[in-house]
């Protein structure tokens, strides 16, 4: 790895109006968090009184991640594609988020066959069945007979507009790129310039979904949250993260709809 900026994390920060630093800068984005998750995990905890709530939760937390990104890059003077928040450059954005479909949701694949044989065949393991019922497991990939999940197309338009493009937009996109103000140091890795604002982002949307329900296993998330920044810095926009996004969580609906299928 080949450090490329010794700037300090306690440097003058420049944000367009030249009287911003990181303090304050750390300061609005611990309390923008804070603000949109503490208001998501109200209303989850409320959508088990009011219907209304529990049927719209995934809409509300949407808007709710998108306007807040949005309304804290606007009020700072900057532009949406300051952070990432673009298509652009189309070509790259379709480059990257097809190889790290085809490479990453691979390996995965063979993980979670493995995992499961071993987990589900009455031996013992660490972190268990993972909330899923050993029951239902066909076991190995030749006994599935592969279908889609009922409403299919739905969810994949829902899983779009409603968890990835909004959870891109807030965390990689406003996170990641507000914290990239704070701190400028990098290192290369893999051919991408990465900093401490990559490992942050992932702590924060891990923590982010765990403060929702308080399911340990939400933590979890964090995990694939370094590959989505990963994308994000090394294409310069949200768009191929967005993507990736996307398929990890079709692929992983898919992937448990057959393997663990009704019983």
């Amino acid at each position: 790895m080949e450090e490329t900026n010794n700037r300090t994390p306690n440097s003058r920060i420049d944000n367009g109006t030249g009287n911003d630093d990181s303090a304050q800068i750390l300061k609005e984005v611990l309390v923008t968090f804070i603000v949109v998750t503490l208001v998501i995990s109200i209303l989850y905890q409320g959508g088990f009184f009011l219907s209304w709530i529990r049927n719209n939760l995934g809409g509300i937390a949407a808007v709710l991640f998108v306007y807040g990104a949005a309304w804290r890059i606007w009020r700072n003077g900057k532009e949406l594609s300051d952070y990432g928040i673009t298509v652009h450059p189309i070509s790259k954005n379709i480059i990257w988020s097809i190889s790290a479909t085809v490479a990453v949701l691979g390996v995965f694949l063979l993980l979670y066959i493995g995992y499961y044989t071993i987990v589900c065949g009455d031996k013992t393991h660490l972190l268990g069945t993972l909330g899923r019922d050993c029951r239902r497991f066909v076991g190995g990939a030749g006994n599935v007979e592969f279908s889609l999940p009922s409403g299919f197309w739905e969810l994949l338009l829902a899983e779009f507009l409603v968890i990835s493009l909004p959870e891109e937009f807030f965390f990689r996109g406003y996170i990641q790129g507000r914290l990239n103000e704070v701190w400028r140091g990098r290192r290369r890795i893999f051919g991408v310039e990465l900093g401490w604002a990559w490992l942050v982002q992932a702590a924060l949307f891990g923590l982010g979904h765990f403060l929702i329900d308080f399911n340990p296993l939400r933590l979890a998330v964090a995990l694939p949250a370094l590959a989505f920044g990963y994308i994000r810095e090394g294409t310069g926009s949200i768009g191929a993260a967005i993507i990736f996004h996307m398929c990890c969580n079709i692929f992983m609906t898919i992937v448990d709809h057959n393997f663990f299928p009704p019983l």
